[in-house]
Order: C-alpha cells, then sequence, then structure tokens
C-alpha cells in the first residue's frame, strides 16, 4: 500500500494544486477495490451452483434467481471478510504521513516532540488506543451483522 501511495502523490497525481486527500482517497480506493472485488466474487461462489439449477428448474429469471436465491446466501459468506477489509483500511491510512499528509499519527508525533521521551509515549499510546477503539468497534458491529444474519436463517429453516 506505501508504494501505490507513493505513486499516486510523486507520479500520477503530482501536478501542483491537486488535493492531497483526494489522492489518498483514490490510492486507498483502488487498492480497497481490489481486495473487496474479490471477496465478492468468491462470496457469490460459494454458493452451490445447485441453487442457481433450482431456480432455472422453478423457471425463474436469472436476475430473480440472483437477487433472491444466490445474493442472501451470499451476503452471509462476504460480511466477515468485508469488515476484515474495512479494519486493513483504517490500519494502512496511518501511512499517509509518509507522503506528508497530517494524519493522526503525524499529531501524536508533533504533540510529542518535547524533549523527553515521556511526552512522545503518551501522545502515541493515546493514538493507539483510538486505533484499537475504532477497530474493536468495527469488530463488534461486524460480529453483530453476522449474528443478525444467523438469527435470520435460523428463523427461515423453521418454517
Amino acid at each position: 500500500m506505501a508504494l501505490q501511495l507513493f505513486v499516486m502523490f510523486f507520479v500520477i497525481f503530482a501536478t501542483r494544486g491537486f488535493p492531497s486527500i483526494i489522492t489518498a482517497i483514490i490510492a486507498f480506493g483502488l487498492n480497497s477495490a481490489a481486495y473487496t472485488a474479490e471477496v465478492i466474487r468468491s462470496g457469490i461462489q460459494s454458493v452451490d451452483a445447485g441453487q442457481t439449477e433450482a431456480g432455472l428448474a422453478l423457471g425463474l429469471k436469472r436476475s430473480t434467481i440472483f437477487f433472491k436465491i444466490v445474493a442472501p446466501q451470499a451476503i452471509k459468506n462476504i460480511i466477515p471478510a468485508l469488515g476484515n477489509e474495512v479494519i486493513t483500511v483504517i490500519k494502512e491510512t496511518a501511512i499517509v504521513s509518509m507522503v506528508g499528509m497530517y494524519d493522526l499519527n503525524m499529531a501524536a508525533k508533533d504533540i510529542g516532540s518535547g524533549q523527553n521521551m515521556a511526552s512522545y509515549v503518551v501522545p502515541m499510546v493515546t493514538a493507539a488506543l483510538f486505533y484499537l477503539v475504532t477497530i474493536y468497534l468495527i469488530t463488534f458491529a461486524v460480529k453483530r451483522i453476522e449474528k443478525s444474519l444467523r438469527k435470520s436463517e435460523m428463523r427461515g429453516a423453521e418454517k
């Protein structure tokens, strides 16, 4: 990701005046889009082909089969990997300071730029705690979504 960020900043969008935040969003977006596309593709392929065949045998259109049969099952397989991708992107944003953007790590470094080590440790630990809490909240949300999807699956099985 660091190499992609450098290429975006210093090669592709090296023109003067192009907003650095937009460059960072594009760099992280393109990187994440590749992984997300693969997660979605594998989630769709994880649904048994027999599901599609059964829909076709019932005379359903392919679009109906996808949206009513395949996609709901694929989403249950996709959610954990998408949660991991969101967490990865949040952790990777810590590298934008390498290209001169002001972020949480750069702010902590500036705050702790005093003479002694103690003045440096406290802001960096605070930044680390911020990342930890953010990641924990996302993990909690993803687990809740998974649990909710499992409950709906169990209710569907009872009917």
